[in-house]
């Protein structure tokens, strides 16, 4: 009997038992809905065991964006003659020449994301009156800039939706070129991953502007911010967002501007300065969304860069130990690189101390603020009057329910490392380092990092900010 007949006969049998023990309305309640309805029972049966094998997205969504509407008023309009480019403007609030100012920044912001392998804009469908990428001037009422999704690319095969920005025409004329590239920069990333959460999005977006111009932005004073408060996490929580009493130590919702500075010491890092390590993290996140209406919201951009460092060769835990240093030389002429020494120092992070030695054993607490997820604390301590021979010993007692990193750093009088070594994280979070002094050293850095229990997610509220104290004391000489 040919392996048909066997087929069928089985199907034939089955569907008798199903009629004889009266299975199959349970059967057709089953079916898919919308579905016409059937009295066979093999029909309900095929219906059931294709709904069993059909996947399903069971991660994680967030909701779709709607549209929002272009300003109103803007009759004037510019054109690039090369490039799918136009720039609208209100006459009442915005002259010609500032038009045509913007439209060179945004013909250079596009030409430099294309040629280091960034993608365009959506398609907008027309919108605008245009078949390419449309940035408005108009008064913002206190923002300095705005993108703003349009709808969804239609012909796109992953999730990419079309976006125009608006920059209010007062901005700072220093700023303006550079604000327009952050524009361009957040309209690109609306067409790569809509999923992504806004923080990502807004802080890729300032730091593109600063690779572009050398500028951060229209967000500079929320990168040196953050520069100067090294415990706050790189990437806000949906709390900080909202600005919530507790997320905040000043109570103003956090845009995630302020993790470009986070974004250039990672590259630096690991790419030297070249964009690459973001550029390939967003097109890894890139997703499709083949059912159902919200977004696929995984992977997320932490979880990419996470694979980007296997465990057995570099682990994520060890690249932010690093970028915690690099943060302390960042903008410095100690820095190792030129990379590192390009990253604008805007704002020092701060640190307690520095303690004398003659003054030890001294400790340091940080908890105000309390570190975040992936936030840093430093303590400083002057070992220039140590006899020859001498060590530092340092104590690390951090609260429970993370994970924290120990890194000493000895640095000469001109902030250039003599040695470092760490102590591996540990679930018990306790750890214990004896610095020798084997040469003339300035000072020690000791930087603490807050690794997490787990990746921080920017869609949802994280609650593993810690406080930790270390202690430290002088060791007796040989």
């Amino acid at each position: 009997m040919s392996n048909e007949r066997v087929v069928r006969a089985a199907l034939f049998l089955l569907a008798v038992l199903l009629a004889l023990f009266g299975a199959s309305a349970p059967l057709r309640a089953q079916s898919r809905p919308g579905a016409p309805a059937s009295d066979s029972p093999i029909d309900a049966f095929a219906e059931l065991l294709a709904e069993s094998t059909r996947t399903r997205w069971a991660g994680q969504r967030v909701p779709r964006r709607p549209p929002v509407a272009r300003p109103l008023g803007a009759t004037l309009r510019i054109d690039s003659v090369l490039r799918p480019l136009s720039v609208h403007a209100d006459p009442r609030v915005a002259r010609v020449a500032l038009a045509e100012d913007v439209l060179d920044a945004l013909e250079a912001a596009a030409d430099l994301l294309r040629v280091t392998g960034w993608s365009v804009p959506a398609p907008d469908g027309g919108r605008g009156g245009t078949d390419g990428f449309d940035l408005y001037l108009a008064d913002l009422d206190g923002e300095s800039l705005s993108v703003r999704p349009d709808a969804e690319a239609p012909l796109s095969f992953e999730d990419s939706v079309a976006a125009h920005a608006v920059v209010d025409p007062d901005v700072d004329p220093e700023l303006l070129p550079a604000c327009v590239a952050q524009a361009y920069a957040e309209a690109v990333l609306f067409a790569v991953d809509p999923a992504e959460a806004p923080p990502w999005r807004r802080a890729t977006a300032v730091w593109l502007a600063w690779m572009i111009t050398g500028r951060f932005g229209c967000d500079e004073e929320d990168v040196a911010r953050a520069m100067a408060a090294p415990a706050l996490a790189p990437i806000p929580d949906l709390a900080a967002q909202r600005g919530e009493d507790g997320a905040t130590d000043d109570g103003r919702p956090r845009t995630g501007a302020g993790g470009a500075a986070w974004l250039a010491l990672l590259d630096a890092y690991h790419s030297g300065g070249t964009g690459r390590l973001v550029r390939d993290a967003w097109q890894f996140a890139r997703q499709r969304t083949w059912e159902g209406h919200d977004l696929r919201g995984s992977p997320d951009l932490f979880q990419v860069v996470r694979a980007m460092f296997p465990v057995d060769s570099e682990s994520l835990d060890d690249v932010l130990e690093a970028v915690a240093f690099s943060r302390w030389q960042a903008g410095t002429a100690a820095a190792p690189s030129f990379a590192l020494r390009a990253i604008p120092r805007l704002a020092a992070p701060a640190y307690a101390g520095p303690f004398a030695w003659a003054s030890l054993p001294r400790r340091a607490r940080v908890d105000a603020p309390a570190v975040r997820a992936f936030g840093s604390g430093y303590v400083v301590v002057d070992t220039r009057e140590a006899p020859p021979g001498a060590s530092l010993r340092v104590w690390l007692r951090g609260e429970y329910g993370t994970r924290w990193s120990l890194l000493a750093v000895r640095l000469d009088a001109n902030g250039r490392v003599l040695s470092q070594l760490s102590a591996p994280p540990r679930r018990l979070p306790r750890s214990y380092l004896v610095v020798e002094l084997r040469e003339p050293t300035d000072h020690v850095l000791l930087a603490v990092t807050n690794l997490g229990p787990r990746l921080p997610d920017a869609d949802s509220v994280d609650v593993n900010e810690r406080a930790f104290e270390v202690v430290v004391d002088r060791g007796d000489a040989p």
